[in-house]
């Protein structure tokens, strides 16, 4: 209540900047009915001030503004939201589609990463080109991103026990471009569309440059310092893009694209003269106010719950106290512990479900980052938050448990000796001792259930869409409040208590998949089913990555070619006029060739039946000199190797092409995008119902832009 007051009194201040929806057509105040899409929070992250909050609702690659009200707890999720004004942006509240929810983990690996040092027509100069406020370079910004030893790259290898890494696509240790002078002015009031506009421009002129943009996981945009901002960094939870508005930080980058993979911020509550009290009355909060977090005030590593929301933290590393009892923690920073590295302590009153967790940790020195004195409190003591449920994205909230001290939140940190208690729950956390990089602590909780449901028994078919999962109805004393699947150890969805089954769109082109489904209680006791492993069906095509042809003195035709696979290439296939050919190798002459000018197209083909790009390679006729052709000739879209349309809800298309590392399609002016080999979206009611309409399919495979149209009509979809 207290968080949401200010929040309000907040807003009313800065409503005036939530404004220009970034959507063809939003500004005219259209009333457009209902409109479904992803929940998107922007967050404007100020310098030394509160974060200036912003919704918006992304279909494709194109997002609506928001009115700021909106629930937190499905940012990141599939809504609906109906436009209930004729005024610019969409004004309703939005509203789940379905009770399943979609986690935000981050995945583990390499995260494609480019950095666009950008300028505008307006910019000072000096005779360099190099804007006059912003003396850095592309080889800075590397350093920053990618190579330092205090590099944002760095920074989350160290907080993931080296799982997830940034990388680049043109140079594997790092892309950073610019300065690119963008076809814009500076903008005057940095309302979103403007933002949007620099992609735009940013995207024509790669196209330039022989850079990609849409190929990476993020995109950070660096300008230099714009007063109209009045922010450092401003970036898309969840989403791809990042602005950094003349800070050259690592704390700013990392601070940014956390947001990108999912994380909001770190808080802390102040609650004057006691730590906590049972209604938030008395209680003051900073959305910035952990000083232990990147992602408040802080160059520190993320906080243990932040890690585990991103999936940086491993599933084994974090317990639920659903009794009394003592709990041993290693430091969240020890990848090899014996012993949990998190606590959470449900806050359950009553018979209420659990929506709230206290968040225990240890923190210690560690690389770059974690630099804490050794009489740190948080080295000496445990570090109490208290968080949502880990699916919700929503603020961390530090507790001061020294509120007495007149010293902040700088000896937040429990001590040996040293009792918390939740005057709403009665939850106690005593810290019996800490040392080593070890804390001993005793949790006493109310009476609660401990009996953990039955484990469901699960099954698995396999769908031209992914994994369709289902499961048996798990018992419990008291009642499963939902079920958690699990895909290779990283938890991907959540569903009510009255769903089970599950398919799985993420797993589409896996070769093969583990599967574990959570029976889970409202107390927070879980059983897993045990592990099914799914072989999916070979939906990838391979990849004709070169194709030549030579003409020899006796008038034969030498073909080489050369294709990858996900799995194998079985064979490839040639044809010209007159013939064909399957061949198993990777060369081929073709013997009593005709004398003239001949082309053929070749095709890499797997075992499963999927076919590669196609490419036309030609020799000239015996009469005439044939120099060899040294490099593969401009490649062609064949028909797509996989098109499926489903008629469920809206009316989705998947589209897959063999190789790609980005698909785009647009129609009637809208647009979807996604980096990788497969585009699943639902077409937008004006192209779904109109009687014929084009749909504009551009693929980059192998660094090249491959183009298709297909056809929509009355909702089918077809080759032309």
């Amino acid at each position: 209540m207290v968080r949401a007051l200010i929040r309000t009194g907040f807003l009313l201040l800065i409503s005036g900047l939530l404004v220009l929806p970034a959507m063809a057509g939003a500004g005219s105040g259209k009333r457009l009915g209902v409109v479904q899409g992803q929940l998107v929070e922007l967050h404007r992250d100020v310098v030394g001030g509160e974060p200036v909050p912003g919704f918006g609702l992304r279909a494709g690659a194109s997002r609506r503004a928001l009115t700021p009200d909106q629930p937190r707890e499905l940012v990141g999720q599939e809504v609906a939201v109906e436009d209930t004004s004729n005024r610019a942006g969409l004004q309703g509240e939005a509203e789940a589609t379905s009770g399943t929810r979609e986690l935000l983990a981050s995945p583990p690996g390499p995260h494609t990463t480019a950095v666009v040092l950008v300028k505008f027509n307006d910019t000072a100069v000096d005779g360099d080109g190099v804007p006059i406020d912003a003396q850095v370079s592309a080889a800075d910004m590397k350093s920053r991103v990618f190579t330092a030893a205090d590099s944002v790259n760095n920074f989350f290898k160290q907080q993931s026990d080296d799982a997830v890494s940034l990388t680049g696509i043109d140079d594997v240790t790092g892309d950073a471009f610019g300065w690119w002078t963008l076809n814009m002015n500076e903008s005057t009031t940095c309302s979103d569309s403007d933002m949007d506009l620099i992609i735009t421009r940013a995207r024509a002129y790669d196209g330039t440059v022989g850079v990609n943009l849409d190929a990476y996981d993020h995109v950070s945009f660096y300008f230099p310092t714009n007063p109209a901002c009045g922010w450092g960094g401003l970036g898309e939870l969840p989403g791809r893009y990042t602005w950094i508005n003349g800070y050259n930080t690592t704390r700013l980058f990392a601070h940014e694209i956390g947001h990108n993979m999912g994380v909001h911020h770190a808080a802390s509550l102040n609650c004057g003269a006691t730590t906590l009290t049972a209604n938030g009355s008395g209680c003051s909060y900073s959305e910035y106010g952990d000083g232990y977090d990147v992602m408040g005030s802080s160059t520190a590593l993320m906080s243990a719950w932040h890690r585990a929301q991103l999936g940086q933290l491993p599933e084994a590393a974090v317990t639920t106290a659903t009794s009394s009892g003592t709990v041993t923690l290693d430091t969240v920073n020890n990848a090899a512990a014996d012993d949990p590295r998190m606590l959470l302590v449900p806050r359950r009153v009553g018979s209420n479900p659990v929506t709230e967790y206290f968040a225990v940790e240890l923190r210690s020195t560690f690389g770059n980052f974690d630099t804490f004195s050794v009489s740190s409190p948080q080295i000496t003591g445990v570090t109490i938050r208290l968080v949502p449920l880990l699916s919700v994205v929503d603020t961390s909230q530090l507790l001061d448990t020294h509120p007495a001290s007149g010293q902040g939140f700088s000896d937040s940190g429990l001590q040996p000796g040293e009792t918390f208690t939740d005057p709403l729950s009665g939850v106690q956390i005593h810290n019996d001792a800490t040392a080593g990089g070890t804390a001993s602590l005793t949790v006493t909780v109310a009476e609660l259930d401990t009996d953990a449901p039955s484990s469901p028994v699960v099954s698995a078919t396999t769908g031209d869409s992914g994994p369709v999962l289902s499961w048996t109805e798990a018992s419990d004393n008291v009642g499963v409040d939902h079920y958690e699947v699990r895909r290779n150890g990283l938890a991907i969805a959540q569903t009510p208590a009255d769903t089970r089954t599950y398919t799985d769109w993420g797993a589409y082109g896996m070769a093969q998949a583990e599967y574990r489904v959570a029976a889970v209680d409202a107390a927070g006791n879980s059983a897993d089913s045990a592990a099914i492993s799914v072989t999916l069906p070979d939906v990838t095509a391979p990849q004709l990555a070169a194709a030549s042809a030579e003409r020899r003195s006796n008038g034969d035709v030498a073909l080489t070619f050369s294709g990858t696979d996900d799995r194998a290439v079985d064979h490839y296939a040639i044809s010209w006029v007159g013939g064909s050919a399957i061949v198993t190798g990777n060369e081929w002459v073709h013997t009593g060739a005709s004398t003239a000018a001949t082309s053929y197209l070749v095709l890499a083909a797997d075992a499963a039946g999927n076919l590669s790009n196609a490419m036309t390679v030609s020799v000239g006729p015996v009469t005439e000199a044939v120099e060899p052709v040294a490099k593969p000739q401009t490649a062609t879209l064949a028909p797509l190797p996989r098109l499926l349309v489903t008629r469920g809800r809206g009316g989705r298309v998947v589209i897959t092409v063999s190789g790609a590392t980005r698909i785009t399609v647009t129609s009637l002016g809208w647009r979807a995008s996604v980096a990788g080999a497969r585009l699943s979206r639902t077409l937008p009611a004006k192209v779904r119902r109109a009687r014929r309409a084009q749909l504009a399919v551009r693929a980059v495979v192998d660094g090249k832009t491959l183009r298709a149209t297909l056809i929509v009509r009355r909702g089918v979809v077809s080759a032309r």
